[in-house]
């Protein structure tokens, strides 16, 4: 790569090479994993989808991320209604009542339907959680000091039997946090 230098130019560089002390590289390394989880303590507990953090999408008001996911498994209003008043376990073990949408893979949201595997439904987790994100400040707060951290959550894998995998969530919020730590 240097004979295409001009010699003057390769000699100084070289010089300058040669009693350079390369400073100590910068450790991206972890300083551990935060196993997420609802009956932990801290920031594994604080950056659970069970927790009570209000937020508003499309003109919806919902208390918690997990009660605006369980409210997909079916498409009446009436019940949707009562997801978004819904936190923590209460909002899960509702969510196990309707678990039928498994057999069609289809979710309802905003007044449409969506194949569990569709884009269109990638693009609802996304919009739902920058929802979430920008109206929950302890989110935000949970994310941040959560940075130094790898992140890990024991949840399902396999999308016809999950509103959201443990790959989409753990996705969502190493996406959210990007927007912390490399603001626009």
């Amino acid at each position: 790569m240097l004979q295409n230098i001009p010699n003057t130019y390769r000699l100084r560089q070289e010089e300058h090479l040669q009693g350079a002390q390369m400073p100590a590289p910068v450790s991206r390394e972890p300083l551990g994993v935060l196993m997420i989880s609802y009956m932990s303590d801290g920031l594994e507990k604080a950056l659970s989808n069970l927790n009570s953090y209000p937020f508003i999408f499309y003109g919806k008001q919902f208390t918690s991320m997990e009660g605006f996911l369980q409210s997909q498994k079916t498409s009446n209003v009436v019940v949707q209604e009562k997801f978004a008043t819904l936190f923590g376990i209460e909002a899960w073990q509702e969510g196990q009542k309707y678990n039928d949408w498994k057999d069609t893979q289809i979710l309802s949201a905003r007044g449409r339907s969506f194949f569990r595997d569709s884009g269109e439904y990638q693009v609802l987790l996304c919009q739902s959680y920058d929802a979430l994100f920008h109206y929950s400040e302890e989110l935000r707060n949970a994310l941040y000091a959560s940075l130094p951290f790898a992140l890990d959550h024991d949840g399902k894998t396999d999308i016809r039997d999950s509103v959201l995998t443990k790959h989409e969530y753990l996705f969502q919020l190493y996406r959210l946090r990007a927007k912390l730590a490399y603001p626009p």
